[in-house]
């Protein structure tokens, strides 16, 4: 093989060999009155009547790659690494516009981060209980080196 390649391919499995990682990403804290709004509207629900949605997370796809809400419903999204690596679901915008039904984890009393990114280990599941509020599409990636760009993306509408 020429050397050349070497240099590329090198670098490049480095990359994609750099799918563990960190946990889940939290952005700037919210204000104390965005995040009363958020938790009334998840308050306000019936939990039994939550719909339940699952999206897989794969080896640069998630499937399915477009997945569309209801403003004012609540619902049990299951994020299923069947992946042979780490995945993120990557939406801060998306996750500014729904309302959790737990506040974030370690989050004390007052304002806490909005959460932006899910990170899931080779194997993992997590289901996230929330209610849409805030109608838009919203752009859904992998954070993990080169995997939005080999096709790991998608979009999430609220209607």
């Amino acid at each position: 093989m020429p050397r050349y390649t070497f240099i590329f391919v090198l670098p490049l499995l480095a990359a994609l060999g750099a799918c563990g990682g960190p946990a889940d990403r939290y952005g700037a804290a919210e204000t104390a009155a965005a995040a009363s709004g958020r938790a009334a509207a998840a308050a306000a629900v019936d939990w039994a009547q939550a719909e339940a949605v699952t999206v897989t997370l794969d080896e640069f796809a998630f499937a399915p790659d477009a997945v569309t809400f209801r403003a004012g419903r609540p619902y049990a999204l299951t994020l299923v690494n069947a992946g042979g690596a780490g995945h993120t679901f990557t939406a801060p915008e998306f996750f500014r516009a729904i309302a959790l039904r737990a506040p974030s984890p370690g989050a004390g009393t007052g304002a806490q981060g909005a959460l932006e990114s899910v990170a899931l280990a080779a194997g993992a599941r997590r289901t996230l209980e929330f209610v849409a509020v805030t109608p838009g599409a919203y752009a859904l990636k992998c954070e993990r080196p080169l995997h939005s760009v080999f096709g790991m993306k998608g979009t999430i509408r609220i209607e």
